[in-house]
């Protein structure tokens, strides 16, 4: 059995829900420096710089784009072997998010009965937690805003590229790196589980040509291939277990 702190998923779904609102998705700021290129009138380019302005603003400033954010929906995947120090993780959850409203300072827009006690909570919660129970003991909760600023941040580099997905989980982020134009990834994890869901993800993605999947432990691995180079690797893996020292 492994127990994890109530107080760290307080704190990075509180991370998570600024973050949501202060960061626009790479693709729509794409969208609006397209838009803008293809644009002839002088009102509509000075609105486009405007949109794009406010972007820069909300991400380095750690301001809301829009304050009215509507419903906090989280998607989390939780070992049978984990659990909390103390609480539940919908209750840790819900906590993340009143914090997070309440710091970034969010429209409430929930109320504590949608039938019969419609008033507002005044702090976003209830959230709505999809959590899918997975053997072992790990706790793995679906972060699109954190992997969005990875591939930002690398979006350059990827392109014909070799990578090595170490932790690999359902193998997100080895899949987003070939979708951007990786040439081969290589996925790793323990669990058969986990290289279950890695097959069926590379299917759906069309993307099993360039996958190397292989159930290992990440240490077993390192020392049985010395020699295979890598332009980048991925390691997410469970946190607080002393992984990433390790490796």
């Amino acid at each position: 059995m492994r127990v994890i702190s109530f107080d760290s998923v307080v704190t990075t779904v509180a991370g998570l829900c600024g973050q949501a609102a202060c960061i626009l998705p790479d693709d729509v700021l794409a969208a609006l420096h397209t838009s803008r290129q293809k644009e002839s009138g002088e009102l509509a380019l000075d609105f486009f710089d405007q949109y794009i302005r406010n972007a820069e603003l909300a991400k380095n400033e750690q301001l809301p784009l829009c304050q009215d954010t509507g419903f906090a929906v989280f998607f989390a995947e939780m070992g049978a072997d984990v659990k909390l120090d103390k609480g539940t993780l919908y209750e840790a959850v819900n906590e993340g998010v009143r914090q997070g409203y309440l710091k970034f300072f969010l429209r409430k827009s929930i109320v504590a009965d949608p039938l019969f006690d419609r008033k507002n909570t005044r702090d976003n919660t209830p959230c709505i937690l999809h959590l899918k129970q997975v053997p072992g003991e790990t706790t793995r909760p679906t972060r699109d805003m954190v992997k969005e600023a990875l591939f930002s941040i690398i979006q350059f580099d990827i392109e014909g590229r070799t990578v090595l997905d170490l932790f690999a989980g359902t193998g997100q982020l080895g899949l987003e790196a070939l979708s951007r134009g990786a040439k081969k990834a290589v996925f790793i994890d323990h669990t058969a589980a986990a290289i279950k869901t890695i097959r069926e993800n590379a299917a759906t993605a069309r993307l099993s040509d360039r996958c190397e999947i292989r159930q290992s432990d990440y240490k077993a691995f390192l020392q049985s291939a010395p020699k295979r180079s890598f332009h980048l690797v991925f390691m997410d893996p469970p946190y607080m277990a002393g992984y990433l020292k390790r490796v």
